[in-house]
């Protein structure tokens, strides 16, 4: 775990928090029993192998705050790399310390690997993602939450202690607590599938060091794989359910966000047929009937600018014909068809940018410079 806390740190707070980290990574070792040349060698792994996990999380671009599918796999990958480093750092100045052979090296640096990396994939997830709305989500609903616990607690006793007979042998159920580490990652997200896989894994090897439940082989060194494989294979599940999740709920709040955008532009339209109607039956007794189409559309809508305008026939360039503003006919003008939203209206007929129209036209000076927010074309 100490790995997994360290690469939170370095992810949330940069390579900053590097003396601190060896810090506390010396004061364990030395507390341990190693001279203090040795724990200060080993800290160096320690520290160097979490940095170098967060720095490639973050050249990766791998954000647990908000998951997608590849986010689990790229997880596991820093953490298999960089576990590296601190095991065989690790390993090597154990053996040159006390004078290990090549085999005892090896195994250390293995079960050290082994040991990194799980608590990269168990911790990091968990402490990265660890804030004021996570901790509100999960006190939200305290009964749902406190039942939740109480059945995988259940659970895990019942896959990993409690499941042992006088035969020696386990039942193959421990693929239940996958379905606790989905109903986990719906409930409460990324952290309710991090804490949830946290549990289990922890349970998982304290019964496996006490001989008791399915990891349990002879030879201690399939165990510690058996262990590893169950814990990765869990956190990869539960972070590809939280990211499914999370982009079912963000599809539906684009579509509800889409859906609110049409129904907006509709209503505008049906008040510009409305406004359209009125204003056509205000100036059709009038001498001008565009520009008095023109003025009462204004007044109706509540346009800064209206006019009416005819396209040479290259369809390069309109020419006003009438030109409607500040409440009175102003001189024509011609202007460029390109790069205007008034091409778009000549090709598709219709038009219509309820907002921020300079940003998709920026090269449309009229646009810019008397400061237009939106445009409706026929």
């Amino acid at each position: 775990l100490p790995s997994g806390i360290s690469v939170a740190v370095f992810f949330r707070w940069g390579s900053r928090m590097l003396p601190a980290i060896f810090l506390a990574a010396f004061t364990i070792n030395v507390y341990t029993g190693v001279d203090v040349l040795t724990g200060a060698l080993i800290a160096c792994g320690n520290s160097l192998g979490p940095l170098s996990a967060a720095f490639l999380l973050k050249q990766w671009r791998c954000d647990l705050l908000r998951l997608h599918r590849y986010t689990a796999l790229l997880l596991i990958a820093a953490a298999i790399l960089s576990a590296f480093i601190s095991a065989i750092i690790g390993a090597t100045v154990l053996a040159l310390a006390h004078s290990f052979s090549s085999e005892r090296w090896a195994i250390t640096a293995l079960v050290w690997w082994l040991g990194d990396s799980l608590g990269i994939v168990l911790c990091a997830p968990l402490l990265i993602s660890l804030s004021v709305k996570s901790l509100q989500d999960v006190v939200r609903q305290p009964r749902a939450t406190i039942i939740f616990c109480l059945i995988a607690l259940l659970l895990a006793l019942l896959c990993f202690p409690l499941n042992q007979f006088n035969s020696g042998s386990a039942l193959p159920i421990v693929f239940v607590t996958f379905v606790c580490v989905a109903w986990a990652a719906l409930f409460l997200g990324l952290i309710g599938a991090a804490s949830c896989t946290l549990g289990f894994s922890f349970i998982a090897i304290w019964s496996t060091s006490q001989q008791l439940g399915p990891f349990v082989f002879d030879n201690v060194q399939i165990s510690y794989w058996t262990i590893w494989i169950y814990t990765i294979a869990m956190i990869i599940f539960g972070l590809m359910v939280t990211s499914a999740h999370g982009e079912i709920i963000d599809t539906s709040e684009q579509l509800r966000l889409a859906n609110a955008e049409l129904l907006a532009q509709q209503q505008e339209l049906q008040d510009f047929n409305k406004a359209l109607s009125i204003a056509a039956a205000d100036a059709i007794n009038t001498q001008d009937f565009i520009a008095s189409l023109l003025k009462s559309l204004g007044q109706v809508l509540g346009a800064d600018y209206l006019l009416v305008s005819l396209v040479d026939s290259a369809s390069t360039k309109a020419t006003t014909h009438t030109f409607y503003s500040d409440g009175e006919i102003k001189p024509n003008f011609t202007y460029p068809l390109q790069h205007t939203p008034c091409k778009d209206a000549l090709a598709q007929s219709f038009c219509f940018i309820p907002q921020n129209v300079q940003s998709l036209y920026p090269e449309d000076e009229m646009l810019v410079h008397e400061d237009i927010e939106s445009y409706l074309g026929v």
